[in-house]
């Protein structure tokens, strides 16, 4: 029995040993419970120490990028005022540069005014002093022919004179001698002016277009008669030409058609005056008497 109860016993003490050991597992879960603890609070630690790093570092960046921007507002200021002031002196300076453009184009104008004036000037006086000389040379030239001639026609008067005795050797001008013991070797000759063409003066009426186109078709070439106080032929075939040619009618037809109605009213004009003539009380009856055709041209 004590065997059995040892055994038993020795049983006991080792399940016990095992059951302590085994308990100790539950000492070592607490204490792994309380490590897991303190490594969350070290990583809740950690965690919050590198949030407060990136937000430390978001902030450094924030107030870098802060005082950058204000630097940049600051030398962005600068470079404006800088060209302000720059543009304001480029004004300045244009204005300065355009006033005084506009001084110099206009006292190039008064200057160029000035020019044209002395040049239109100076062309007067060139005519003028042209025109001077050619009638000083004209001149001259007149009184060296007129010197000449008298020389000559006073030569020849003298020889005429003694060769028929009227002057006696001995009373003959001592230029005379000398004229003939030394005579010139060319005659003096001076240079004719070149003849001017002067432009023909226009000397055609207008209605003398009109009449070439009558006469050179046989329209009023007769005799004119010189005592009737009528219009000539010619006078009215230029009024009928006119006439026609204001109411429209077209140049081919005019001079005919103006032939013809004054053909027509010289026909009816001849009748008359033939009705005239045989009446002898009438007016131009008696001017016709009256009238005196031989010495018309005489005077009284």
């Amino acid at each position: 029995m004590s065997s059995k109860k040892g055994g038993k016993s020795k049983f006991l003490s080792e399940d016990l040993n095992e059951l302590i050991n085994e308990s100790q597992f539950l000492k070592d879960s607490v204490c792994n419970k309380k490590i897991t603890k303190r490594q969350k609070n070290d990583l809740t630690e950690e965690e919050s120490i590198s949030k407060l790093i990136g937000q430390y570092q978001a902030n450094s960046k924030k107030k870098k990028l802060d005082v950058n921007v204000e630097a940049c507002k600051e030398s962005r200021q600068k470079i404006l005022d800088v060209m302000n002031n720059q543009l304001e002196t480029r004004k300045e300076k244009s204005n300065t540069l355009l006033k005084n453009l506009t001084e110099v184009m206009v006292q190039l104008e008064a200057d160029c005014n000035a020019m044209k004036d002395n040049e239109k000037k100076l062309e007067h006086l060139t005519g003028a002093v042209v025109k001077c000389m050619q009638q000083a040379t004209t001149a001259h030239k007149q009184k060296l022919k007129i010197l000449r001639d008298i020389h000559t026609s006073f030569k020849k008067q003298v020889e005429g004179l003694l060769t028929k005795g009227a002057i006696k050797p001995d009373d003959r001008p001592l230029w005379f001698d000398v004229y003939r013991a030394f005579p010139p070797l060319v005659e003096p000759k001076f240079a004719k002016p070149k003849p001017e063409n002067k432009p023909i003066r226009p000397i055609l009426y207008p209605e003398d277009n009109i009449r070439v186109k009558f006469h050179s078709k046989g329209y009023g070439l007769g005799a004119i008669n010189m005592i009737s106080q009528t219009e000539t032929q010619t006078k009215r075939l230029v009024q009928q030409y006119e006439k026609l040619k204001s109411e429209g009618v077209p140049k081919k037809e005019l001079v005919e058609k103006a032939a013809e109605i004054v053909g027509s009213e010289r026909q009816l004009e001849a009748a008359k005056a033939k009705i005239t003539a045989e009446s002898p009380g009438s007016v131009t009856a008696k001017v016709l008497a009256e009238a005196d055709i031989k010495n018309i041209f005489s005077e009284k």
